[in-house]
């Protein structure tokens, strides 16, 4: 589902970069944001899934 390598792979790489902690910050949320956002998107597929049969069920 979700990459952890990838993520530890981007953190470390922000680390040795030594910038200051707000790029960091940037990339974990925007790591983030994007996990949350295929969560949604498999949420989302599965309730319309629901929907259509219970439509389905109906006719």
């Amino acid at each position: 589902m979700f990459n952890e390598e990838y993520l530890n792979a981007n953190i470390l790489l922000s680390l040795n970069n030594k910038v200051d902690g707000t790029d960091l910050k940037i990339k974990i949320n925007y790591i983030l944001n994007l996990f949350k956002r295929r969560l949604n998107k498999k949420f989302l597929r599965k309730k319309s899934r629901k929907r259509r049969e219970k439509i389905s069920k109906k006719l």
